[in-house]
């Protein structure tokens, strides 16, 4: 018959990984948090985004994603309070508003057509509604409504910080036109709190945990023999 010593210090050292182990991935649970993203439309602020630069419509943290629909002569404009300082990129995707479709096809080229210009500014708010910066322009005049898309990107550099000033201008066309602007730099970071860190056991309960796991395992290989 076999007999199997456990030593206090292996089981010592066995107690301080787990409790090591277990300190880490609270830890990295904490730092990670969790990303919650949501989507933002016209409803959602009284029906209808301002037209105003002297007062824009205000967006904090939380939305990665801004909807809406213009049409010629109407002008959009938002300010983004909440984004992180830093680089960071926005898409904007022009397509045909729902349910809208060419209104002809001649020669291979739809008679559908719409579109404007996309400015920006940074740190200080418009002053008109052509002062800012601009990102392009965009347009709608495709051959089927399923190719309708228009797609322009602002990216930010490192030097960013503070609000972004966003104005949408439609300048032609009879047809709506709907937006997209992907922000996922907005969506908001809800930091977890990790659950108590494991507490070390004393020395002398390390000692007594020992001992019993000894005996404990003796008695298992007697009882096998």
């Amino acid at each position: 018959m076999s007999q199997v010593q456990v030593t206090g210090a292996a089981v010592a050292g066995v107690g301080l990984r787990i409790w090591v182990r277990a300190g880490m991935a609270a830890l990295a649970v904490a730092l990670a948090g969790v990303v919650q993203a949501a989507t933002l439309s016209p409803a959602d602020v009284g029906g209808a985004y301002s037209d105003s630069y002297a007062s824009p419509t205000q967006i904090g943290t939380g939305y990665d994603t801004i909807l809406g629909t213009a049409t010629n002569g109407q002008s959009i404009a938002l300010e983004l309070t909440g984004l992180p300082a830093g680089a960071q990129t926005l898409t904007f995707t022009f397509t045909a508003a729902p349910g809208v479709t060419p209104q002809g096809v001649a020669n291979g080229w739809a008679y559908y057509g719409a579109g404007g210009s996309l400015l920006y500014s940074t740190g200080s708010a418009f002053t008109g509604p052509w002062s800012g910066a601009s990102v392009g322009g965009f347009g709608i005049a495709n051959t089927t409504a399923d190719t309708m898309t228009n797609v322009l990107t602002l990216t930010l550099d490192s030097t960013f910080s503070g609000a972004l000033y966003l104005g949408l201008n439609m300048t032609y066309g009879n047809t709506p036109i709907a937006y997209s602007i992907g922000v996922p730099s907005n969506a908001a970071v809800t930091a977890i709190t990790p659950p108590p860190a494991p507490v070390p056991l004393p020395p002398g309960a390390l000692m007594l945990a020992s001992v019993l796991g000894g005996l404990w395992l003796i008695r298992r290989r007697r009882s096998a023999a």
